[in-house]
């Protein structure tokens, strides 16, 4: 059986349409259960979130689906409901509203679960393969990367337990100061995090992703990526929360026919870490500002 899906949704109706056109078009799709949630809309949002909920009422085409609405807009309301269907079927595929997936999607992360189950090391399998040159090629293959990417992933109950909520003042300077979590970051996911987890520990955002990263690092894992992608991230149009308009993160999809995860060469490259940590976190001289900015202790967060 395939393992369960977890969609969440918020007010963009469109980008929700296009999302489940093309999960359904998987072929897993109708052995699938879908769990979607819908968070509860803030001031000035109630139409477009009822509107959304009124098109998920009529999907289907999976072999049965959950809807998940809540009254209150919660922060960790996702992170509730991810840990609730693992609990119970040990596996899930997750993506978000605006993830739109390939015909092959579904099969990549469930043979990716399957095949890493046992496998301490994996952290997560990805569905997208970010525009990186020393990770792109053709034939498919697969690449460790010590990473984590949310857009369309598959994780373990065991994983995901390893994702923390939030991390005290006294935790986040402590990893600052500790020269070889600072040099495992900057291999691979690069100087902007630190500044990322910084506001992720004061408060000021509650991203999933930035926690996932923590732990991939923290437990020296990585995070199984397809060297095609199998998403195309449709989000980047200056209609979310978070995310501007920029053409950056688009990327050519995996569009073949069936292929078998077992057989696909996977390579862990130092290469494609460094690939990685610039083309997400930043060059050199976000590096030298990192540096310099540490150094003068404009990055340590007062602990009183």
């Amino acid at each position: 059986m395939p393992a369960p899906i977890m969609m969440t949704s918020y007010r963009r109706l469109e980008h929700v349409k296009q999302t489940v056109a093309a999960l359904r078009r998987n072929r897993l799709a109708p052995q699938s259960e879908l769990f979607v949630t819908s968070d509860g809309p803030r001031k000035g949002d109630e139409t477009e979130v009822m509107a959304v909920r009124e098109f998920l009422r009529t999907v289907d085409g999976f072999r049965q689906v959950h809807l998940l609405f809540r009254d209150e807009n919660n922060i960790f309301g996702n992170w509730d409901v991810r840990s609730n269907i693992l609990k119970e079927h040990g596996r899930l595929v997750f993506l978000e509203e605006d993830c739109v997936t390939t015909p092959g999607f579904l099969d990549f992360i469930n043979q990716g679960l399957e095949r890493h189950a046992d496998d301490r090391g994996i952290f997560s399998i990805a569905g997208y393969a970010p525009p990186v040159p020393q990770l792109t090629s053709d034939p498919l293959r697969c690449a460790k990367v010590r990473s984590f990417i949310p857009w369309g992933f598959g994780i373990w109950e065991d994983r995901n337990k390893m994702v923390e909520r939030k991390i005290p003042p006294a935790e986040f300077n402590r990893l600052l100061a500790d020269r070889s979590f600072r040099k495992r970051v900057l291999a691979s996911l690069g100087p902007r995090y630190f500044g990322m987890l910084r506001n992720h520990t004061l408060g000021k955002i509650r991203a999933y992703d930035l926690m996932a990263m923590l732990a991939v690092i923290r437990n020296d894992m990585a995070s199984i990526f397809p060297s095609q992608s199998f998403v195309r991230n449709i989000g980047f149009d200056g209609s979310g929360a978070h995310c501007g308009e920029t053409a950056v993160y688009d990327v050519q999809l995996h569009n073949g026919g069936d292929f078998n995860f077992t057989e696909l060469h996977c390579i862990d490259s130092d290469e494609i870490n460094r690939g990685f940590a610039k083309f997400f976190g930043g060059g050199y001289r976000d590096r030298m500002k990192f540096m310099s900015k540490r150094l003068r202790g404009r990055i340590r967060i007062p602990e009183s």
